[in-house]
C-alpha cells in the first residue's frame, strides 16, 4: 500500500508504503538472510487473485484466503555479487542464476 503522511518532526509530506509478507516458499527460505523476519517473503498476488485484491468492499476472510504462500516453481533467484556499486551496471559477473 502507498500512502503520503506529514512527519510529525519537519512538517514535510513524505511517501511511504507498506509490504505484505508471508511464509517463504522453499525458493525463498533457501536464500533468506535471517534476521527478524527469518523464513518470510513478500506476498505475491496469482494473476487470478489481483481483481479481488483491489476490490475496495473484500471481505475480511476473502483478504485473508489471499494471504498464501506462493508456489517457487515459476520464479527465479540470482544472487549479486557485494560490489555490484562498482562494477559496470552491463557487466553479466554482476549476477548469478541459483541453481
Amino acid at each position: 500500500m502507498w500512502n503520503k503522511r506529514i512527519h510529525p518532526k519537519t512538517n514535510r509530506e513524505i511517501d511511504t508504503f507498506s509490504l505484505i509478507t508471508t511464509e517463504a516458499n522453499p525458493l525463498s527460505a533457501s536464500i533468506h538472510n535471517g534476521g527478524n523476519n527469518a523464513g518470510r517473503m513478500p506476498l505475491i498476488l496469482s494473476v487470478e487473485d489481483e481483481e479481488k485484491w483491489l476490490d475496495p468492499y473484500l471481505d475480511k476472510q476473502v483478504i485473508k484466503s489471499l494471504f498464501k504462500t506462493p508456489a517457487d516453481n515459476n520464479m527465479e533467484a540470482y544472487k549479486v555479487t557485494p560490489d555490484f556499486r562498482f562494477i559496470d551496471p552491463h557487466n553479466s559477473d554482476i549476477i548469478k542464476k541459483v541453481a
